[in-house]
C-alpha cells in the first residue's frame, strides 16, 4: 500500500511542474457508485466459497474521493488517478462458508471488510486533432496500467475467530479518449474508455463527463463512471462492479 501511495504522490508532483509539460491539471471528484462484488479465497485445503459481498455478507454502497492529474504535451497526454476503497458489512450467515482455510458456520454473526487501492497510470496520443478556438474535438488511443492492491477480512462476532486474504494485480489495458470543446473549452465533453480481456481476467473502465469553466484555470462538472473488474490471481477469485455519477473540480495551469 505504501508503494502505491508513494508512486501516486510522485506522479502528481511531476505532473504539477510547469517545466515538464505544456499544460498540466490536477483535480478530484466525489464518486457515488453502486457496488456489486463476488469474492472467493482458496486455502491450502479448502476450495473457498464464492460469496456475493452484498447478498451474503451485507456490504452496502459507499462514496469515495478520486484524485487525478494529467500532463499534456501537444498531442501527448499522461495521466494518473488513485482511489482508496473501503467497504464493510455485517450479516448472520444462512449457510456454511469457506474463506481461505477457515469455515464459518450458518447462524454465525460476521463482520466483513474489503479494502483496496486502485491506481491508474496511462498514456494517450491524439490520432485526430481538430481543436480550434471556437469548437473542435480530438480522438486519441493509448495504453493504461491499472494496479489493484487490497485485503478482505471476515471476522466472526460469535466465536471471535477471523481470517484475511490479500491480493494484488497489475492489469495492462488498451484505452481510447475523446475530447469535445466549445468556445475555447468553456464547455467540454470528455469520454475515456479502457479495457482488456485475457484468460480469466476482464477489465472495463469507462467514464464520460461534462465540464464548465466559469473562471480561468478552474473547471467544475459532473460525470458518470463504470468500472468492472474480474480477476483470478494467487488464491483469489475477485469480481467487482462499481457504477455511478460523480461531481468534479479541476484546476489547470
Amino acid at each position: 500500500m505504501k508503494k502505491i501511495i508513494t508512486a501516486t504522490a510522485l506522479s502528481l508532483l511531476l505532473m504539477a511542474s510547469p517545466a515538464l509539460a505544456a499544460g498540466v491539471g490536477v483535480g478530484a471528484y466525489y464518486w457515488m457508485p453502486e457496488f456489486n462484488a463476488d469474492f472467493a479465497a482458496e486455502g491450502d485445503i479448502l476450495p473457498g466459497t464464492q460469496l456475493n459481498l452484498d447478498d451474503d455478507l451485507g456490504m452496502e454502497d459507499e462514496d469515495f474521493v478520486v484524485v487525478e492529474a494529467q500532463a499534456d504535451i501537444f498531442s501527448h497526454h499522461i495521466f494518473v488517478s488513485a482511489v482508496q476503497v473501503d467497504y464493510e458489512g455485517t450479516a448472520t450467515l444462512s449457510r456454511d462458508i469457506e474463506f481461505a482455510d477457515m469455515v464459518f458456520s450458518a447462524s454465525e454473526d460476521i463482520l466483513t471488510t474489503l479494502e483496496y487501492t486502485m491506481l491508474d497510470v496511462g498514456y494517450q496520443y491524439d490520432i485526430l486533432d481538430f481543436e480550434n478556438w471556437v469548437a473542435g474535438f480530438s480522438l486519441g488511443l493509448g495504453v493504461q496500467l491499472k494496479y489493484i492492491e487490497g485485503e478482505a477480512t471476515i471476522e466472526s462476532r460469535t466465536t471471535g475467530m477471523s481470517e484475511d486474504e490479500s491480493f494484488e494485480v497489475p492489469l495492462p489495458l488498451i484505452s481510447m479518449g475523446l475530447h469535445v470543446g466549445i468556445v475555447a473549452d468553456l464547455l467540454e465533453v470528455n469520454v475515456r474508455a479502457a479495457g482488456i480481456k485475457y484468460d480469466d481476467n476482464y477489465v472495463l473502465d469507462a467514464r464520460g463527463e461534462l465540464l464548465f469553466t466559469p473562471f480561468p484555470l478552474l473547471a467544475i462538472g459532473a460525470g458518470y463512471r463504470h468500472v468492472e473488474v474480474e480477476v483470478e490471481v494467487q488464491d483469489v477469485d475477485f469480481r467487482v462492479q462499481q457504477t455511478g455519477p460523480y461531481a468534479t473540480l479541476q484546476l489547470s495551469f
